[in-house]
């Protein structure tokens, strides 16, 4: 995982999570194939799913940085996330972005004051008791039959299929199996 022994964690360059707000470059771990990921039933993105696979580490995550809607939709998880402003979502395509030498300086403020809040100890690992259920929404059914064969997984409607574990790292790795058996099924022109 690569975090077994962090202080702390930065999330650079992030998005928005798939299907939520105009955020640019909105998508979760594939693309066109998922609809939806759910964490224990609430909607979540990449960063929600490393958070708690680095909060099992004891690691806390520090500061991301990217568009505002993707601010946004962290700050839900992670409140007091020390945050880089780069640019200004318009839709999945379309951004407002600063100029290089603003977005340089915003990352590197942000990422000062998260250190040195880090060190302060000011920052709490995010985590979650087990059990750990990871849910995805695929856009078609033959991407969830294909998914539902990963052992201990459950097909719980024609398109979704859950993962469930003891912890998030366990959690998601099993649900990167069901995810990519799912992708392996994926028809470029049906879906």
């Amino acid at each position: 995982e690569g975090v077994q022994e962090a202080d702390a964690v930065f999330f650079l360059g992030y998005h928005a999570r798939t299907g939520d707000s105009d955020g640019v470059g909105n998508e979760t771990i594939l693309g066109r194939e998922i609809v939806e990921i759910r964490m224990n039933g609430a909607p979540v993105g990449e960063s929600e799913i490393n958070a708690a696979v680095c909060g099992q580490f004891g690691a806390p995550v520090v500061f991301a940085s990217g568009a505002d809607l993707y601010e946004n939709e962290l700050r839900q998880t992670l409140p007091d996330v020390e945050f880089g402003l780069t640019k200004y979502a318009l839709d999945r395509w379309t951004a407002r972005c600063l100029p290089p030498g603003r977005s340089h300086a915003n990352i590197r403020v942000a990422a000062q004051r998260a250190v040195e809040r880090a060190v302060d100890g000011e920052f709490s690992p995010y985590t979650l008791s087990g059990p750990i259920a990871l849910s995805v929404t695929f856009s078609s059914t033959a991407e969830a039959l294909m998914a539902a064969l990963v052992p201990g997984s459950t097909r719980e409607t024609p398109r979704t299929v859950t993962y469930t574990a003891a912890n998030a790292v366990d959690a998601w790795k099993g649900f990167f199996a069901v995810l990519l058996l799912g992708w392996s099924a994926t028809d470029e022109v049906y879906g």
